[in-house]
């Protein structure tokens, strides 16, 4: 626990999404605090962090997805966290059945999640009538219907800031927020990026931006000292 708490403190604050306009920390200085983790916990982040890069811009699910995303759910160790990836896997498959829906696809299939009874029956509603239980996700919906994606991706986004802000407020002090707070810095970053064009529109430079980001992180983690590692 004590080591959690020196993370934890040790991370720079995150300002809301939509008033956060530069990261303010690097991933190399992130990374270097995340060393102090065990090896477990950083197989864990990687596995979450895996599930988060997904887009809601570009995803398409099937039942490979499907079962994929539950594997990948079964094997999250935190209720917490494993209920936060639950609801995003959910969320991403109704979206992709709305995108179905708008694109004149039938029969509809939900391949994860709760609703399918719920599809059929409201197939030609947005979101399937389920504004109440899903709002900020029916608000994604309905951009995806006005044709306006950076404004759906724009608003998944905040859904899933909020949602990790949720998962944060549960816990104090615990690895849950170390990996909230890693997660929102993915967000950050993300909003960064695609405001520099990078996600949109140009593909080889997406590519060129994160294999350079992950080439700095491998450097970063190599040169760690023994001295620099145990000062985290």
């Amino acid at each position: 626990m004590s080591h959690y708490i020196t993370i934890i403190t040790s991370l720079p604050y995150l300002a809301p999404l939509s008033a956060n306009k530069a990261l303010p920390i690097s991933r190399i200085g992130l990374e270097q605090r995340l060393a102090a983790l065990s090896e477990a916990d950083r197989q864990q982040l990687a596995v979450m962090e895996s599930l988060f890069s997904l887009s809601v811009e570009t995803l398409k699910t099937n039942q490979q997805w499907a079962d994929f995303w539950r594997q990948q759910c079964q094997s999250i160790e935190s209720d917490v966290l494993k209920d936060f990836f639950q609801r995003m896997g959910e969320a991403l498959a109704l979206l992709s059945v709305e995108r179905e829906r708008l694109l004149g696809y039938q029969p509809l299939t939900l391949v994860y999640g709760r609703y399918q009874p719920q599809v059929t029956k409201r197939s030609g509603d947005v979101l399937f009538g389920l504004e109440a239980q899903w709002p900020e996700v029916a608000a994604v919906a309905q951009a995806l219907a006005e044709k306006k994606a950076k404004k759906a991706s724009r608003l998944f986004d905040q859904w899933l800031w909020n949602q990790l802000i949720l998962c944060e407020q549960s816990e104090m002090f615990r690895y849950e927020n170390i990996v909230s707070y890693v997660l929102r810095w993915r967000l950050v970053e993300r909003a960064k990026v695609s405001r520099l064009g990078v996600m949109k529109g140009d593909e080889s430079m997406s590519s060129l931006f994160l294999s350079m980001r992950d080439s700095v992180i491998n450097r970063a983690n190599s040169s760690l000292t023994p001295f620099m590692q145990e000062a985290l």
